[in-house]
C-alpha cells in the first residue's frame, strides 16, 4: 500500500512528440523512460514549477529542435570540410595526370627521331659480296 501513495504523473504523448524525445534521450546517451522520467522530476522539483505537461512537451520539443540544428550545422561543416579535401585531391590528380602525360609526351618525342630514321637498303653491290662465286 505504501507504493499506492506517492504521487504519479502522466501525460499523453503523441507519436511526432515522442520521436522527438527520444532523439533528445539518445542524443543525451539516456534511455526514453529516463529522459521522461527526469522531465517530470525536474517538473515536481520545482525546476519547471508552475508549468502544464504542454510546457513540459515544449521544452522537450525546444530541445530535440536545438539538438537537431546542432546536428544539421555540424553535418554541413563536415560536407564542406568534405568537399574542400575532394576538391583538393582532384586538382592534385589531374596535375599528376597531366605531369604523366606529358612525360609520356617527351618520352616519345625522343624515341621517335631513333625509330623513324629508313632503314639502309640492300645496294645490289653489297648482296653480291655476299654471293659464293660463280663456277
Amino acid at each position: 500500500m505504501g507504493r499506492q501513495s506517492l504521487l504519479t504523473k502522466s501525460f499523453n504523448i503523441s507519436i511526432d512528440e515522442l520521436e522527438r524525445a527520444r532523439y533528445c534521450a539518445k542524443e543525451q546517451g539516456i534511455s526514453l523512460n529516463k529522459f521522461l522520467r527526469f522531465a517530470v522530476i525536474e517538473k515536481t522539483r520545482g525546476a519547471l514549477q508552475g508549468l502544464e505537461v504542454t510546457d513540459t512537451l515544449n521544452e522537450i520539443r525546444a530541445t530535440a529542435r536545438e539538438s537537431e540544428i546542432r546536428s544539421a550545422l555540424a553535418l554541413e561543416s563536415l560536407m564542406a570540410d568534405l568537399r574542400a579535401e575532394q576538391s583538393v585531391a582532384i586538382h592534385e590528380n589531374r596535375e599528376l595526370v597531366m605531369d604523366t602525360l606529358r612525360a609520356f609526351s617527351q618520352f616519345l618525342a625522343q624515341a621517335e627521331p631513333e625509330t623513324t630514321q629508313p632503314a639502309p637498303k640492300p645496294s645490289s653491290r653489297s648482296a653480291a659480296a655476299f654471293l659464293p662465286p660463280k663456277p
